[in-house]
């Protein structure tokens, strides 16, 4: 999916960096059951640039990684085009470990 190239494969004296991961939620709409929820994951996951997603029925949030080109908004119209409501969520900060909460005051639940 992801077309980058290997540390091994570069020519002498180019560093290869690659491409930063992010990690966004979106709230859902409308998620009634597995099906949906099986169409929100379908959704995503043809979204140029996702590599993980994870959609919770109880929460109605779904957690994506990503690298460029994917951009949040392209996240949040692919769960609209699937024919369900989605808000981008709080972003995700980063605490002192380098873990990620969404609650604006860093600590954990």
């Amino acid at each position: 999916m992801t077309d980058s190239i290997a540390a091994q494969d570069a020519p002498q004296g180019v560093c290869v960096v690659p491409p930063k991961q992010t990690r966004t939620e979106v709230v859902i709409m409308g998620m009634r059951d597995n099906a949906c929820r099986e169409r929100i994951l379908d959704a995503i996951r043809r979204v140029d640039g996702v590599s993980e997603v994870s959609v919770s029925l109880i929460r109605a949030k779904a957690t994506i990684d990503y690298t460029e080109p994917c951009a949040p908004a392209a996240l949040v119209w692919a769960i609209v085009s699937a024919g369900f409501g989605a808000v981008l969520a709080a972003p995700l900060l980063p605490d002192g470990d380098g873990n990620t909460d969404t609650r604006s005051d860093g600590h954990g639940r």
